[in-house]
């Protein structure tokens, strides 16, 4: 049977610590999350490309990181969140997605799935995906736009322009909705509600805070609440590149000494949050022919090819 827990916490980094406290457990489990107004990075992007940092401490909006791969996302209390556990060998996205996509067609709601795992109503996206795999327990994480202010997307996120000429579009807003757009009615909970009879909870949730007696909650709020983990480190560099490849934009930032790659820091929003450590590893102590002046994009890009990103 699985499990169904509410958190009764709206702050993004207590949530990802919770969320992390589940996984651990390795229990099918649902979860359902909200969070004041926050900015949600990936595993391997850099908050500094990624977000308007000043205006965001300005008006108080959060910043969070989560140790799943892809983009980053805007939150609010209009947005809703959960997150999918399961220890089984089943095909798990496929599952996963389809019980999100049954809950909306129980909402009256034409969904279906597009490009990385995005979920579209009308070719906009209402909800975007990331997972993680950690042993043997995987997990999917969602939102989903019920009424979100659009417009504090634009506001607070600054994407790659390289992103933005893959969607042939001038701005993220005009990417997204909300499923309020299509039926004033749905709230949040209305939403919950259909998920959990989607994925076959029959019971009532189990909520859940920073109080909550969970296994290692407290070394998990530590971690996600640490500037260390929310901004890293940008290593000493003396090259970058930007490459957009199938699974996302890639951003190198290489310190180059002679002919080889003395140090490589790997940005992505690709879904696989092992690919860009693993591109690390591989680039470091690479020949670079003729030394910095030949390093172009082109090499870069077939070197990246060449590594199977």
């Amino acid at each position: 049977m699985i499990k169904l827990y509410r958190s009764l916490s709206n702050d993004i980094r207590t949530n990802l610590a919770i969320e992390a406290c589940l996984i651990d457990q390795g229990r099918e489990a649902l979860f359902l999350w909200q969070n004041d107004s926050c900015v949600v990075i990936g595993a391997h992007q850099d908050p500094c490309a990624e977000c308007n940092l000043a205006l965001m401490k300005a008006e108080g909006v959060a910043l969070g990181r989560r140790p799943s791969g892809g983009g980053a996302v805007y939150q609010d209390m209009g947005n809703a969140c959960f997150t999918y556990i399961s220890p089984s060998s089943r095909t798990f996205k496929s599952y996963s997605f389809g019980c999100l996509l049954k809950a909306l067609s129980s909402l009256g709601l034409d969904a279906s799935l597009s490009g990385r795992n995005d979920v579209i109503i009308d070719s906009r996206k209402v909800s975007g995906s990331a997972f993680e795999n950690r042993g043997n327990t995987s997990s999917h994480h969602a939102t989903m736009l019920i009424n979100t202010d659009i417009g504090m997307i634009g506001r607070y996120l600054t994407p790659s322009k390289l992103k933005l000429q893959a969607h042939c579009v001038q701005s993220v807003q005009s990417r997204v909705a909300t499923l309020s757009s299509f039926d004033p009615g749905i709230d949040a909970q209305m939403f919950f509600s259909s998920l959990s009879k989607a994925y076959g909870c029959i019971e009532k949730p189990l909520e859940l805070d920073r109080t909550s007696p969970l296994e290692g909650l407290e070394s998990h709020l530590e971690l996600f609440f640490s500037d260390e983990w929310i901004f890293g480190k940008t290593p000493r560099h003396n090259a970058q590149v930007e490459v957009r490849t199938d699974e996302g934009i890639f951003t190198f930032l290489l310190e180059i000494d002679g002919n080889e790659i003395a140090e490589c820091k790997v940005y992505s929003d690709c879904l696989d949050e092992k690919k860009p450590l693993l591109l690390e590893k591989k680039l470091r102590g690479c020949a670079i022919a003729d030394g910095l002046d030949q390093l172009e994009e082109p090499e870069i890009r077939a070197l990246a090819l060449k590594l199977g990103i």
